[in-house]
């Protein structure tokens, strides 16, 4: 499985139900490596898209909330096994989501992409391969935010910086962001897997 997002250095990665940056570039490389495979998101993440999958790619919702109405192409409740709530999230239940999409739809897990929202990243980023983040580096604040400790059981394989000028930038929820700010594609590699 590979993580995909956009954080900035504070571990922010949106605001209010919504993304703190949208940036062009950014959403070019997250449509480009997305697109024809399956994305795993978050209940709160998939309302965010106004409850539409994105088009051409398997959408999976994973939620605990079963009483929820989803129009998705797979609802999976990873936090709830024989009636149980669960707690944590093992190796076997990525294992078993992993088996499911490669047997119903032919995915090996570097087509299977995980979106968000922060919950679910703060849960999966650890078990994933690849994490393929777009840094904004500066800090501001934000109610969503990934736990940036996770990236201790990564290392940083390769960095692009990307030329963001006004053209590029769609909006910010950032009160700081401007076109100097420095940003890049990281990616990093799990040293435990």
């Amino acid at each position: 499985m590979v993580g995909i997002l956009c954080v900035n250095e504070s571990g922010v990665i949106g605001n209010n139900g919504d993304l703190l940056y949208h940036i062009k570039e950014d959403m070019k490389f997250f449509k480009d490596h997305t697109i024809g495979n399956a994305v795993i998101m978050g209940r709160k993440t998939f309302e965010s898209l106004l409850s539409k999958p994105l088009k051409d790619r398997v959408n999976v919702v994973i939620t605990s909330d079963e009483s929820t109405e989803i129009d998705c192409d797979f609802k999976y409740d990873l936090f709830e096994v024989n009636d149980n709530p669960k707690k944590d999230i093992t190796t076997e239940d990525i294992d078993a989501l992993e088996h499911y999409l490669h047997t119903e739809y032919y995915f090996n897990p570097n087509e299977i992409f995980l979106i968000g929202g922060g919950m679910l990243y703060n849960k999966l980023l650890p078990f994933c391969d690849t994490i393929m983040v777009t840094t904004v580096h500066e800090k501001c604040h934000g109610d969503t935010k990934i736990d940036m400790s996770i990236f201790d059981d990564f290392e940083h394989t390769s960095s692009v910086r990307l030329n963001v000028d006004e053209d590029d930038v769609v909006r910010s929820n950032s009160p700081t962001f401007t076109t100097n700010t420095p940003v890049t594609i990281d990616i990093w590699k799990n040293k435990k897997l």
